[in-house]
């Protein structure tokens, strides 16, 4: 007992009640930066929560609209350009919307209408103001290079993108083809084989070297006139198996000629009735055949 209160000492009090009073002033000093800092934190924190919901909101908006857009019969490449404006930087939609866009012009080309044009399950054109003129033809090259050039030189940034790149550089190279710019079609399809060789999409490589070997062969291949270029004396003459025109309706009989006011002579038959028999002369006696005399019972001798 005596060790014990030897080690008691005098203020030991104090100095406790000093600890309590610097945890004190230190809670003082920086309870409200503290709190500061960690409302800054959960607001950030909900703001990113927020901000990362609305992004996947838009992501998939922009896939459902394109989706909407590109999936009719005849899509609009104005309306997927407009699309591509909308969403732009959104995934893969813009790249995407474009590609589609030019490829829709660089058909129209090819078809020989105009895009969005209605066909009739013959293959004629609903209206015949849907053919593309030379001008239009020019124009829609004009813009699927564009398109396709854009497509190219944003999706090249990205490895992730890189079969999108090749797409719309085998696009450019058509539209080359299309205008007879085979130099420039052969710079794409090297372009193609710099890109995809040794890369997951190797094949492409040997799909373009292949292109490259059939450039000459292309180039000399004949043109296909339309029939309205041809010379009329050009034109084949209609077949005898070709359809032939239905014939005309029938129309009313003709009507008949008015009899002769004379009459035909009593011992000649009536043109309306060739069947009736001759009327009987003088000489005949005989009963007419319609009206037979009944046979008479044989009388008895007196």
């Amino acid at each position: 007992m005596v060790d014990e209160r030897r080690e008691i000492r005098e203020g030991a009090g104090l100095d406790e009640a000093r600890l309590n009073q610097d945890f004190i002033d230190f809670l003082r000093r920086w309870s409200t930066p503290f709190l500061v800092v960690v409302a800054v934190v959960a607001v950030g924190y909900a703001g990113y929560t927020r901000w990362q919901e609305r992004k996947n909101a838009r992501f998939n908006d922009a896939y459902a609209e394109f989706e909407r857009v590109a999936g009719v019969n005849t899509p609009s490449p104005t309306s997927l350009r407009r699309l591509a404006e909308d969403y732009e930087g959104v995934g893969g939609v813009s790249l995407l919307a474009r590609l589609q866009a030019a490829d829709l012009y660089l058909q129209a080309v090819r078809r020989g209408i105009k895009a969005g044009a209605q066909v009739e399950f013959t293959g004629e054109i609903a209206n015949a103001e849907d053919a593309i003129t030379p001008q239009d033809r020019l124009e829609y090259l004009d813009q699927a290079w564009e398109l396709f050039s854009k497509v190219a030189r944003d999706a090249r940034r990205n490895d992730s993108q890189l079969l999108i790149a090749i797409g719309a550089t085998y696009g450019l190279a058509a539209v080359a083809e299309c205008r007879e710019d085979y130099d420039a079609a052969r710079t794409q399809f090297e372009a193609i084989v710099a890109m995809a060789t040794g890369s997951p999409y190797a094949d492409h490589a040997a799909v373009a070297r292949d292109r490259i070997a059939d450039l000459d062969r292309i180039r000399n291949v004949a043109r296909l006139f339309a029939k309205a270029e041809l010379p009329a004396e050009a034109v084949a003459p209609p077949s005898p198996f070709d359809p032939q025109p239905s014939p005309p309706a029938a129309g009313p009989p003709a009507p008949r000629p008015p009899a002769d006011p004379q009459g035909p002579p009593a011992d000649a038959p009536s043109p309306a009735d060739p069947e009736q028999p001759p009327a009987p002369t003088a000489d005949d006696t005989s009963p007419p055949a319609s009206d037979p005399v009944p046979d008479e019972p044989p009388r008895r001798a007196e």
